[in-house]
């Protein structure tokens, strides 16, 4: 079943055929129509894209927090690396949340992320925690010397999120899978 709170497709489909039987109704028996008829429709259009609008769930506050990662590595601006990482984080490569930040700025100060496109996105939530595997197209740009290149890359990381008690979501922790379909980890990563 469709949560309406997180899309409103529900919603405009009962919209839509109510607007349907509405206009049917009004066609059959035109001496009976009256504005409020349509007024149905339109109030249940209304509520579903205040709900979609209003309410955030767990998994559109999760990819907030992916989207806000993905843009702090293209902007190369950390001043919310620990608004987006959770104190605990640990992956196979990076002991805490410290390494990773000196792992991204050194990491960016070769290279830079010119674009990163979420290609596609599954998310298992439970109990406060989370976990996803997000599939990225990544467009690199190297600086040397003599040559600048822009290089594709087909990324799939695996991430975990745990949801804190004030009800946001951090990162705990993410592993890299695989780089153009290629099985890649942490360690692999110049």
């Amino acid at each position: 079943m469709w949560n309406v709170t997180e899309t409103p497709w529900l919603g405009l489909i009962v919209a839509g055929l109510a607007f349907g039987i509405i206009m049917m109704i009004r066609q059959a028996a035109p001496d009976k129509r009256n504005w409020k008829q349509l007024a149905i429709p339109a109030l249940i259009l209304a509520v579903t894209l205040g709900l979609d609008y209003f309410i955030r769930t767990d998994r559109e506050k999760i990819v907030e927090v992916f989207r806000q990662a993905r843009r702090m590595g293209v902007t190369q601006d950390f001043s919310s690396f620990n608004q987006i990482f959770s104190a605990d984080y640990r992956d196979s490569r990076n002991r805490n949340r410290d390494e990773l930040r000196r792992f991204c700025e050194e990491s960016l100060a070769m290279t830079s992320l010119k674009s990163v496109r979420i290609r596609s996105q599954e998310l298992d939530i439970r109990d406060g925690t989370a976990t996803g595997d997000i599939r990225l197209r990544v467009w690199l740009h190297y600086r040397g010397e003599e040559l600048e290149v822009q290089t594709p890359y087909w990324v799939r990381l695996r991430g975990e999120f745990v949801r804190l008690p004030d009800g946001e979501w951090r990162i705990v922790s993410t592993e890299i899978v695989s780089v153009n379909d290629d099985p890649m980890g942490w360690r692999e990563v110049p």
